[in-house]
Formats: C-alpha cells, sequence, structure tokens
C-alpha cells in the first residue's frame, strides 16, 4: 500500500470538512503536496462545487520504476470510495508527465493564463 493512514485520514477529514486544505506527504519514494474538498469544476456546461483531490506537486525517486503510476492508481482507487468525484494535477509543467496523464484518462484544463491542469472524473463506488 502506498497511500499511509496519514493520507486516508487527511482525505476523510476534508472531504467532510468541505473546507480545502492542503498537506505535504512523504510515502517512501513519493513525495505529494496534496489539496483536499470542494472545488469549482466545469461539468456539463456549468460550474460545480465539487469533492476533489488534487496533486499539486510530486517528486517521485528513482523515477521509472513504476512509482508513481502505483501511487496515482491506489489515490484514484481510495479516493471515490472517500466521496470524492474528481483527481486534479496543478501546475503540470513536465511534458512527459503531461502525455501519462492523457495517456491515463486524464483530460486538459489549461487554462490561458498558463494554468496547466489536468482532471479525471472517479468512477463512483458504494
Amino acid at each position: 500500500m502506498i497511500l499511509s493512514n496519514d493520507v486516508i485520514a487527511f482525505l476523510k477529514r476534508q472531504n467532510a470538512s468541505r473546507l480545502p486544505r492542503s498537506q505535504d506527504f512523504r510515502l517512501g519514494h513519493v513525495a505529494v503536496y496534496l489539496r483536499a474538498g470542494n472545488r469549482p469544476v466545469l461539468t456539463d456546461g456549468k460550474i460545480d462545487c465539487v469533492s476533489v483531490v488534487a496533486v499539486a506537486r510530486i517528486d517521485v525517486k528513482p523515477q521509472g520504476a513504476g512509482h508513481f503510476k502505483a501511487f496515482i492508481q491506489e489515490l484514484e482507487a481510495v479516493a471515490p470510495t472517500l466521496g470524492y468525484a474528481y483527481c486534479r494535477f496543478e501546475q503540470v509543467h513536465n511534458e512527459d508527465l503531461q502525455r501519462m496523464l492523457l495517456k491515463n484518462g486524464y483530460c486538459d484544463k489549461s487554462t490561458p493564463n498558463d494554468d496547466l491542469i489536468f482532471l479525471k472524473p472517479l468512477e463512483p463506488h458504494a
């Protein structure tokens, strides 16, 4: 398991409070700065405020060993069980990461003012 009990507790607490907050986590080979809570998301032509878990910064070492893929797969699996509707990556300047996110179902929601945002709806879990 990549996600620590601290990450899961943070996600639970943030979804329950509905107030967005951020926190740094060190998860073995992955250092990540997560934001979680209600965020505006454009859906079906209108803006809805929904529960979003966002990766604001991520550092994986060593690269190419599958640590990022394992992290994101687990985050995408756990987040909807805690009530999150979307996973979002913010300020994605790395072109390799952009391509990987697009390949894995993320939509480029970047804005003209250089907000490099990638968003993926998460499958709801009962």
